[in-house]
């Protein structure tokens, strides 16, 4: 259910006031907050909970009950943590010092291959830290073209945009970009796509652990 427009201000600097208090304090303290709003995520307040566990019980069956919940909490741990790197990266991650931060698997292979003077799809997922990717490409020197999809809040929207472009990461909506999208292979760039992104009802319909999922026809 989509929040009235008329939230949609409040809602944006609510976020943009916690997003400084994250910003202001050490991220050894925010994994701290992360552990207690994950128990008050999970425990208390059960949002998407049984959502969560229907799907990691269809995906993982021979799990039990404790194992599944074991997983429900990770992942509200993960997602909290994720978004505390997000607010920090920026103010710490840089040229002179993405070693210490970033372990980049095959790091010779990925820059040959983004180097290479034709057009390039780069193909990934809603998996780990999926937001520094854009960042790290450009604190590399590699400008890449993202697909996203708009945020139903503007300001939300217009507020992640900046972020994702701060190093050279241009973004494209999912909606509407086709054309823009064929530009940019035309003149040789690299076009980076989220391929677990749900493409609606004129999407490609597969199989994914026994439930139908509609994947975008171009990947």
């Amino acid at each position: 259910m989509s929040l009235p427009r008329a939230l949609d201000y409040p809602l944006y600097l609510l976020v943009r006031v916690i997003i400084a208090v994250v910003q202001a304090v050490r991220i050894e303290t925010c994994i701290t907050w992360c552990r207690w709003m994950t128990w008050l995520m999970y425990d208390v307040v059960k949002m998407r909970r049984q959502l969560v566990d229907d799907n990691i019980a269809q995906a993982f069956p021979e799990l039990s009950l404790a194992e599944r919940q074991d997983i429900g909490r990770r992942m509200w741990m993960h997602l909290l943590t994720m978004i505390a790197e997000i607010a920090h990266a920026p103010r710490k991650i840089h040229s002179t010092n993405w070693r210490k931060y970033v372990h980049i698997h095959r790091k010779r292979e990925l820059v040959t291959a983004m180097l290479l003077n034709r057009p390039r799809v780069l193909v990934t997922a809603h998996f780990g830290n999926f937001e520094l990717a854009g960042l790290m490409s450009g604190i590399l020197g590699i400008s890449t073209f993202t697909v996203t999809r708009t945020l139903d809040n503007k300001y939300l929207d217009d507020f992640v945009i900046r972020f994702r472009e701060l190093n050279w990461q241009f973004i494209l909506p999912k909606m509407g970009s086709a054309i823009d999208a064929d530009t940019v292979l035309k003149n040789n760039g690299a076009l980076a796509l989220l391929g677990d992104q749900h493409a609606g009802d004129k999407g490609c319909w597969v199989d994914f652990f026994g439930r139908p999922a509609s994947c975008h026809k171009a990947l």
